[in-house]
Formats: structure tokens, sequence, C-alpha cells
């Protein structure tokens, strides 16, 4: 199939990206994301990762890292949860996806 300049029309067909977001509990508070990058990556590929921070900037000492795909995730949790990188030990667990969760029931 052929547009009118002679170009080659490519289908618009969605991509499914497989990505897993885990979580980490427990690490230092020295802890960075380049940090959490570097402990991850040996696993697989790291798509993101961050810090939750409390209001003043502080670390609550978890975070997110996302992993391109469920393999590497679950090499991460294996090898990683309760592990002690920085002499605390951490737990390496999945996120639970938002979309599956309900919404919360107000009171009425």
């Amino acid at each position: 199939m052929t547009s009118i300049r002679n170009k080659p029309i490519v289908p618009l067909v969605p991509t499914i990206e497989l990505r897993t977001t885990l979580i980490v509990d427990g690490f230092a508070l020295s802890t960075t994301t380049a940090d959490l990058r570097a402990m991850f990556t040996p696993y697989g590929s790291v798509v993101s990762c961050r810090i939750v921070n409390d209001h003043c900037g502080n670390s609550l000492r978890y975070g997110y890292v996302v992993m391109d795909s469920d393999d590497h995730a679950d090499n991460a949790i294996k090898a990683l949860s309760g592990k002690a990188p920085a002499g605390l030990p951490i737990t390496v667990a999945k996120a639970p996806d938002p979309s599956l969760t309900p919404p919360p029931k107000h009171a009425t």
C-alpha cells in the first residue's frame, strides 16, 4: 500500500509496552536515584526510578523502579529482596497496578 507521494503507509498499530513497576522499601536515607538505578541495572534494563520524599525534600526511604520487562523485575526481586546493600535490609516487590485498584468508597 502506498500513498500519493509513493511512500509506504505504515498502519498505526498500538505497541504494547510490558513494563513492571517495583516498590523498593527500607533503603538508606543517603540513597540517590543513581544508586537505585545502579542497584537494579545488573538484573535488566531500568526504564526509570524515583525516590519518594516528604514535603521538606527528605527521603521517606522508599521509591519506585520501573523495569522494562516482567522477567527482569522478577530477577531483581529474587536477587535484592531481603539484601542489605547499604547495611539496611530492603524489601522489593511488584507495585500494585493502580488500574486494578477500586476507587475508595466515600462515607455517605
